[in-house]
């Protein structure tokens, strides 16, 4: 068992997030949330100290890509948390990355399409500017657009 302190030099997670994360969700009366709730921790009687285990690692490296997938902490803690009948399935927690996956992916489709179309159009306009010989590149440029269009 690890404390926040000893788990954070082991993962290069600074322990306040490390308290953030496994500190229960409470909204004062203002409205204001603090702790998200997604790493399980116990305590210890003696001390109050949070004490983590091995699986804790493993916890900590599917909050960190989930997070970066862009999920929500409820969404993590669904994840992480034990439930009343165990675990959940990490076909669920699988099944949710690839969607992001998918969307990302998709996104990152358009944003090279976009970039090549704007490459497009300044070879367009240089070729414009310059001799003949550039027209040809132009139309092979032009095929290669509808290529990546359809």
């Amino acid at each position: 068992m690890w404390t926040t302190g000893r788990l954070s030099k082991l993962t290069g997670i600074p322990a306040r997030t490390l308290q953030e994360w496994s500190k229960k969700p409470k909204t004062s009366t203002r409205g204001k949330t603090s702790g998200s709730g997604i790493l399980p921790a116990t305590t210890n009687p003696g001390n109050g100290y949070r004490l983590f285990d091995e699986d804790s690692l493993y916890d900590i490296l599917v909050i960190k890509l989930a997070k970066e997938a862009g999920l929500q902490d409820a969404q993590i803690r669904d994840i992480t948390m034990p439930k009343t009948k165990g675990r959940p399935m990490a076909d669920a927690y699988i099944e949710r990355l690839l969607r992001k996956r998918c969307e990302i992916d998709r996104k990152i489709e358009i944003a090279r399409t976009i970039s090549f179309v704007e490459r497009t159009k300044i070879f367009s306009l240089r070729a414009d500017c310059e001799t003949e010989d550039a027209r040809g590149l132009e139309g092979l440029m032009a095929s290669e657009l509808v290529d990546c269009i359809a």
